[in-house]
């Protein structure tokens, strides 16, 4: 082996580390970068999820309790009926006095 190729076999090798260095170096940054992104939207979908999860429980507590005040509205109405018959009945009893 020849100095010359010793030197041509180093100069290579520099050449080719600094050629991983300035291509792999960038992409291993900007691979840690979106990696790093995607595990931050990971855990806000997470929570998006859970904040969904207890929306779907307040919707249906609110529609249980919407469905006792129909209940009792349609209650109410029944009752306003049956006063209203009542006082028919009233004003006609008197009229025939």
């Amino acid at each position: 082996m020849t100095w010359e190729f010793v030197a041509i076999i180093v100069s290579v090798t520099v050449g080719i580390l600094t050629i991983v260095k300035t291509i792999v170096s960038p992409l291993t940054k900007a691979f840690n970068r979106l990696t790093s992104s995607i595990d931050k939207l990971g855990r806000n979908v997470d929570l998006i999820s859970r904040d969904l999860d207890d929306s779907k429980l307040d919707r249906k507590k609110i529609h249980s309790l919407l469905d006792k005040h129909d209940e009792r509205l349609d209650g109410h109405d029944l009752k306003l009926v049956q006063h209203d018959e009542k006082f028919k009945t009233l004003f006609n009893e008197r009229k025939g006095k």
